[in-house]
């Protein structure tokens, strides 16, 4: 889950409300302008360095605590944010993102209890507010608590039910319980508004999982789709490899593995699956032309030697049956 890059646009009007004199005045519209600029130029280091001028010329302004809690936050300085952030909520306690930004440091330290306070805050001055929600689901989720997560992120998509990430972290979420069908139908909301390889992948991972000549084959199409939009790697091919193979479709490992030798080179590791899939779609020739290589590179593997014997005697050549059958005695040892 992405987490939130806090900078603020707020309307200054009332700022200087509690400015005494005319000059104070003036000298807090100065610095919210300063603080303005600062923020939109996301310059953290100059919010810390400004702070002191600030609180000489501007001592009543309440928001320098603001800001250099915001500043301390992106400096990854998180005992200062919530320093800084409990001093403006002592002062102003109705700005959302205050608490959020203390809540986030809370996290930074591990202290989840007070972050979940303030979480709960935000969404009491800004009911079903995305943000807080998604960071209470990943409160859930730094504290293993799978099922917390799940409910946060339905919170979340009741909000926005599009919400093509949320949909496929709660897919993920469903496929650790065990809940495939659920992650199934997340990964085809998250598909259907925004389609990606990665997204097919996933899918096709959950219903590999599910273990069904159904779900082998719409793993098999996932595959296939991942594959239309651009992706070519190895595990692509290992999962589809894995469906034709728990659905006998011989043929279509054959092609796996020539997609995984392309990408990675000559393996005999592939070639010998290979050449097991020739043999089991009846193409002993083909076998033996794997079989062959293989043992050129690894004349003690036995299992090649074994497909080799078995497919020649398929091609009725007894005699190279034979010699095959007698090196694999040699290699056992003469058993």
């Amino acid at each position: 889950m992405k987490k939130i890059v806090f900078t603020i646009a707020l309307a200054f009007i009332s700022m200087s409300g509690f400015a005494q004199t005319a000059d104070e005045a003036a000298a807090i519209n100065k610095w919210i302008d300063v603080y303005a600029q600062l923020n939109e130029t996301k310059d953290w280091n100059k919010m810390v360095e400004q702070a002191a001028d600030c609180q000489k010329e501007a001592p009543s302004w309440e928001w320098l605590d603001y800001y250099l809690g915001l500043a301390y936050f992106n400096l990854g300085n998180y005992v200062n944010t919530l320093n800084e952030m409990t001093d403006f909520i002592s002062q102003i306690d109705t700005v959302s993102a205050a608490f959020m930004i203390r809540a986030n440091a809370y996290v930074k330290e591990k202290d989840f209890n007070a972050a979940l306070q303030d979480y709960n805050h935000v969404l009491k001055l800004k009911p079903s507010d995305v943000n807080a929600l998604i960071e209470l689901a990943n409160l859930s989720l730094a504290q293993g608590d799978n099922d917390g997560y799940v409910a946060n992120l339905t919170e979340v998509l009741k909000v926005e039910p599009t919400n093509a990430e949320v949909l496929t972290n709660r897919g993920s979420a469903y496929a650790k319980s065990s809940k495939f069908e659920e992650a199934v139908a997340d990964f085809a909301a998250a598909i259907a508004v925004k389609p990606t390889a990665d997204l097919y992948i996933n899918r096709a991972k959950v219903n590999f999982t599910m273990k069904t000549d159904a779900s082998f084959e719409a793993a098999i199409n996932d595959c296939n789709e991942a594959e239309k939009l651009g992706m070519n790697d190895m595990d692509l091919y290992t999962l589809r490899l894995a469906c034709n193979q728990s659905v006998k479709n011989y043929a279509n490992m054959v092609k796996d593995y020539d997609k995984m030798l392309e990408i990675g080179g000559e393996n005999i590791n592939i070639i010998l699956g290979r050449g097991v899939a020739k043999f089991q779609m009846n193409d002993f020739k083909g076998a033996v032309a794997d079989m062959n290589i293989v043992i050129a590179q690894d004349p003690k593997n036995i299992k090649a030697y074994q497909v080799r014997a078995t497919s020649k005697t398929k091609l009725k050549d007894t005699a190279g049956a034979q010699a095959d059958a007698a090196k694999i005695k040699e290699l056992q040892g003469g058993k």
